[in-house]
């Protein structure tokens, strides 16, 4: 069966009428400014249930990073795109300002003038772990679960520092950079061999600030930890 006629979400069959394509990453993720000429922002098949029902996430995800970043371009083209778009989304408008606080997660109060944020990790990361599956269907040609293994690391964090300082560690000599576009998306992917470990990294940037993390072991790893699961 070819991969083209699975869905990269669920790995079923997509039947006649249920087909969409799904870009990775996520289109909304890019500032409408900077979309023309676009070469490498691709299409993947899925199917429209699951394709949509990665759509709320995604635009809180959109909103999260917006509020992580710095003043750059990309940032400021996004959040022109953002304010269009509240007036139709309300709710979202309201969970966002939900989400900030003047206290720290220690619940200490923060100096007067400094707003903290709060934000949902599990939404967040699902929309990670998304993208890399995607990435992992595209470069690999390889269908990951929708669900993570346990050992599987993935985040958010800020500064686009640590995407420079992770691709001259030794221990990823091998991570390779794409760049979608310079202002919007980038991302480093890679494999790593060792010790009868067989990981999978992935590293996206966005907006030149804030960088999505995704490391997990391959389904043919045979490290003690990935051993112990399959007994």
């Amino acid at each position: 069966m070819s991969k083209s006629e699975l869905c990269y979400l669920c790995g079923e069959l997509i039947a006649a009428g249920e087909m969409s394509r799904d870009h990775v990453p996520p289109k909304v993720l890019f500032p409408t400014s900077l979309r023309p000429g676009l070469q490498l922002l691709r299409k993947l098949p899925a199917h429209r249930e699951c394709n949509g029902s990665f759509s709320d996430d995604e635009e809180y995800f959109r909103a999260k990073i917006l509020m992580m970043s710095e003043r750059t371009e990309g940032a400021e083209a996004q959040l022109r795109d953002f304010l269009d778009s509240v007036p139709k989304s309300l709710s979202l408008a309201k969970r966002l300002a939900g989400d900030l606080t003047n206290t720290t997660p220690a619940g200490l109060t923060l100096p007067a003038g400094v707003i903290g944020m709060n934000y949902d990790g599990t939404r967040t990361d699902r929309v990670v772990w998304k993208i890399a599956r995607g990435l992992a269907f595209r470069h690999y040609g390889e269908l990951l679960p929708s669900a993570p293994k346990p050992s599987a690391t993935i985040g958010l964090l800020q500064g686009p520092q640590f995407l420079r300082l992770l691709k001259g560690h030794e221990y990823f000599q091998h991570v390779r950079k794409v760049v979608v576009s310079r202002e919007a998306f980038s991302y480093a992917y890679g494999t790593e061999r060792g010790e009868g470990a067989h990981l999978t990294v992935f590293f996206l940037e966005f907006l030149s600030a804030v960088v999505g993390y995704a490391i997990f072991h391959n389904t043919d790893c045979e490290c003690p930890s990935c051993a112990d699961r399959t007994k």
